[in-house]
């Protein structure tokens, strides 16, 4: 008539032990092949944690342009390049950061160019200007970057380029910090 409550308590707990038995087997790692698996993971996940903390990787801004003018020095190859530059990355880049200057291509020759920023300075805004001035984005830069090879002059001047200026390094880690404004 009336069900034993003792009796299912006992059968839910049989019920129980038999379950966490069947876990324990499926977990048990007992071949030295599951063995090596676990270990390279493990290596692996450590491999990976230490880059993330003691690595580095480059910080790079990278700018539009146009090349408008070489320096003809054998010595000292140089080139001047006008970009658009956004408020606030001007003030990070610095004289002396590695630079690449990837040029776009003109009658199917694309090249890249590598060097150090020489100099940079705002171009300033013709008078009357101003509107156009404080609704642009950014200002206008130009950049002058010394070359670590010779150039022909006038076959650089007036392309479209992008540059690309490393402004420094950083641990993996700080890039799930970032976050873009």
């Amino acid at each position: 008539m009336f069900s034993n409550p003792l009796d299912s308590f006992h059968n839910m707990v049989a019920e129980a032990k038999e379950e966490r038995e069947q876990i324990d087997r499926l977990l048990t790692i007992s071949t030295p092949r599951e063995r090596l698996l676990v270990a390279v993971i493990g290596l692996f996940l450590s491999v990976l944690a230490g880059w993330l903390f003691l690595g580095s990787v480059a910080r790079t801004i990278a700018l539009d342009g146009v090349l408008v003018e070489a320096g003809a020095s054998a010595d000292n190859p140089s080139v001047q390049a006008l970009a658009w530059v956004e408020r606030g990355v001007a003030s990070h880049i610095e004289a002396d950061m590695p630079a690449v200057i990837e040029l776009a291509p003109s009658d199917g020759a694309a090249g890249a160019l590598a060097g150090r920023v020489a100099t940079i300075a705002a171009v300033p805004f013709p008078e009357g200007a101003t509107a156009i001035e404080s609704a642009a984005r950014g200002s206008l830069q130009r950049i002058e970057l010394a070359l670590d090879e010779g150039i022909d002059p006038a076959a650089i001047a007036g392309r479209q380029c992008r540059i690309v200026i490393e402004v420094g390094r950083q641990p993996p880690v700080t890039l799930f910090s970032m976050t873009r404004s």
